[in-house]
């Protein structure tokens, strides 16, 4: 009885504990079934991911660019230490004059030398003297990423193009505002057109960069006779304008009075004189401006590039946002992207909206500035 009563209990203990242990780990559900995330990955990317990812895996096994250039000391920095950073590839970037280049690059061609992969300078010399000779390549086939070739990005509704064979391409469009004031001289809204120009209180009271030779000021000419024909500037040479070839000179001139109106002038120079107190103002005629990339803005890719892939990545990142936004910090150029932030450039470094821009950096107005330099020459009589 005693055993029987004994076996019962620990029977009931047993059965306790078991239950017990059930309920405090209950058997997990089945588990899903899962997709196979590699598959699932590689089946969703696009194909130009894939190339991308390819571009920078081979820019990082090739661990160098090589780039001639005439981008200034700021943007040169700027530029190496951003690309190896971001994707750990060396830049090297040799610096020299258009025409050194230009001779360098061609001397070492004859000799069988293939050691650089990029052209990044202003627009022009590429196109007028590298493509010829078969020595670029067309850009399009090395535009991978989607948001570079997004036309709507651009303040002109389609990639800058320098020229129609599509071997150079700019990235910058900075106005540049042809025309400073003393404030002293001549009030605030008193010019406002190039016909203001012609008024006889302003005979003898103008200076202007030299639109003869090459530089800013035969630039300017080139697209105000676009704007306002000879017949213009025939009535404007009687007022007798001071030409200079020397545009600080120039800017001084007009700060200190001399001169109470100074065309083709730097706009860089006018900001740092009237930061110093300079009674100056810029002034956009209502006729309009133009735009230009300057010295960093325009890219070309050699061929039988040493890098091609890096080159490939360079030119890619160059036309994005946040390269447009890197490189127009550095050169305070207002970048032809119109997502690319703005506030830290000068308001004079500004696209205004309601203003005709032409675009400077084209084969097209590349062809035209000798024309213009010869007219320049007639209509002044610069010898």
């Amino acid at each position: 009885m005693k055993i029987s009563k004994i076996s019962s209990i620990c029977l009931m203990i047993s059965v306790l504990i078991v239950f017990g242990a059930c309920a405090q780990s209950p058997v997990p559900p089945p588990a899903r079934p899962q997709s196979a995330p590699a598959a699932g990955a590689a089946s969703a990317q696009q194909p130009w991911e894939k190339d991308w990812e390819k571009v920078k895996q081979e820019a990082r096994n090739e661990g160098k660019l090589v780039m001639y250039s005439a981008v200034g000391a700021t943007v040169r920095t700027t530029l190496i230490d951003v690309f190896k950073e971001q994707y750990d590839v060396d830049l090297e970037i040799l610096i020299s004059r258009e025409a050194e280049r230009l001779a360098r690059l061609l001397k070492e061609r004859g000799a069988g030398i293939y050691a650089v992969d990029l052209w990044v300078g202003g627009a022009g010399a590429a196109t007028e003297t590298l493509a010829p000779q078969g020595i670029l390549e067309p850009l399009d086939k090395f535009i991978i990423l989607p948001e570079a070739l997004d036309k709507k990005a651009w303040h002109t509704g389609d990639l800058l193009w320098v020229d129609q064979g599509h071997y150079q391409l700019t990235t910058l469009a900075s106005p540049k505002v042809p025309l400073a004031i003393n404030t002293d001289l001549v009030k605030q809204g008193e010019i406002t057109s190039y016909t203001d120009l012609l008024n006889p209180r302003w005979k003898g009271k103008i200076v202007m960069e030299d639109p003869s030779s090459v530089g800013s000021g035969n630039a300017w000419f080139t697209v105000a006779v676009g704007l306002l024909g000879q017949d213009y500037f025939r009535k404007f040479a009687q007022q007798e304008p001071f030409i200079s070839r020397e545009p600080r000179l120039l800017t001084e001139w007009v700060a200190k009075g001399k001169y109470a109106i100074g065309l083709a002038v730097n706009g860089a120079e006018i900001v740092q004189f009237k930061k110093a107190g300079a009674p100056l103002a810029l002034v956009t005629p209502k006729e309009g401006t133009h735009v230009t990339g300057g010295g960093s803005g325009s890219v070309s890719f050699i061929d039988k590039a040493p890098h091609p892939n890096a080159a490939k990545l360079f030119i890619n990142w160059f036309l994005t946002k946040e390269g447009g936004a890197i490189l127009s910090r550095a050169s305070e150029y207002q970048s032809g992207r119109v997502d690319v932030p703005t506030d830290f450039l000068e308001p004079e470094n500004l696209r205004q909206p309601g203003i005709k821009y032409i675009n400077v950096d084209t084969q097209e107005y590349a062809r035209k500035r000798g024309e213009m330099a010869i007219v320049a020459r007639e209509i002044f009589g610069i010898r």
